[in-house]
């Protein structure tokens, strides 16, 4: 089965680093595909007027215009398409789109990505600085805080290894992040999963064991799974540390808790690991 991902390309090192994580994570499965989106800028009106009614000095202007557009959006795309050549992949999986701006960045890269069925939206990661996050915020930034259907990959610097790391906490929002990480590793027998859960307490852990159930139905290898449960401390703190002692170069949880309370607190996690990811990736589940 098909697994499509849409990622976000402007030219950025941050748009780069994400390309480089797909491109290296997913050479060896020829299912895996990409599309790499470029949302045009607002463009002047000028752009979109018949030609029969502008005058020779407008029509020149369009034409000056659109040449430099294409220039960008080609430059752009060849930046991509490189990396995925070096890593190995067909041509045939890897293609481009460009799309106009008529909303915000953010709602045209989530709305792509919702309505044409990708598995998931894969962007670049800035981090902003407290004093200028409160002039602006980064697309990447909106995303996250927004509410979405799609799952979103967000890569802040470069890295990869064969090792995901699933966050659990029993909730429904968790759950979907297992099937999402089943349908997206279904057939890699080289990468190793840990289902990792922070407990508070004493607890009945079985949806451990459902998760472990939902990966093998999904097709990885029973042998590639194994369970990490740690016990108090910060659950971001906790995740993260984990993660940079194995050598992991992905997380995936999902974004909403158990219950309102816990939807509240466990998404604050999602934010801060997001936040202080330094290299490697997080897959976000709604």
């Amino acid at each position: 089965m098909e697994k499509k991902v849409l990622i976000g390309v402007d030219g950025s090192l941050e748009a780069l680093q994400a390309v480089r994580y797909v491109a290296d994570m997913f050479r060896a499965d020829p299912e895996f595909t990409g599309s790499l989106i470029y949302v045009l800028p607002a463009l002047p009106e000028v752009l979109f007027e018949e030609e029969e009614k502008l005058d020779k000095y407008q029509r020149a202007y369009k034409a000056k215009l659109e040449e430099k557009y294409q220039k960008e959006i080609d430059a752009v795309f060849k930046q991509a398409k490189d990396i995925f050549d070096t890593a190995g992949w067909e041509e045939t999986r890897v293609e481009t789109v460009v799309t106009p701006r008529h909303m915000g960045l953010s709602k045209e890269l989530l709305f792509f990505a919702e309505h044409n069925l990708y598995d998931a939206l894969v962007l670049g990661w800035r981090n902003i600085s407290g004093l200028e996050r409160i002039f602006k915020s980064s697309v990447s930034e909106e995303i996250l805080h927004s509410s979405k259907t799609v799952p979103i990959w967000f890569v802040p610097a470069y890295f990869v290894s064969p090792k995901v790391l699933l966050a659990l906490d029993g909730s429904p929002s968790a759950m979907r992040a297992v099937d999402h990480v089943g349908f997206i590793l279904s057939g890699r027998a080289d990468i190793e999963v840990t289902l990792f859960h922070v407990a508070s307490r004493l607890e009945k852990l079985l949806f451990m064991k459902e998760a472990e159930e939902m990966l093998v139905k999904a097709g990885v290898p029973k042998e590639k799974i194994k369970r990490q449960i740690v016990h108090g401390g910060d659950i971001a703190t906790q995740i993260i540390g984990y993660q940079r002692q194995h050598q992991i170069s992905t997380i995936a949880m999902g974004r909403r808790g158990i219950s309102k309370i816990k939807s509240f607190f466990w998404g604050s996690v999602s934010i801060k690991i997001t936040e202080n990811l330094k290299r490697g990736a997080i897959w976000i589940v709604d």
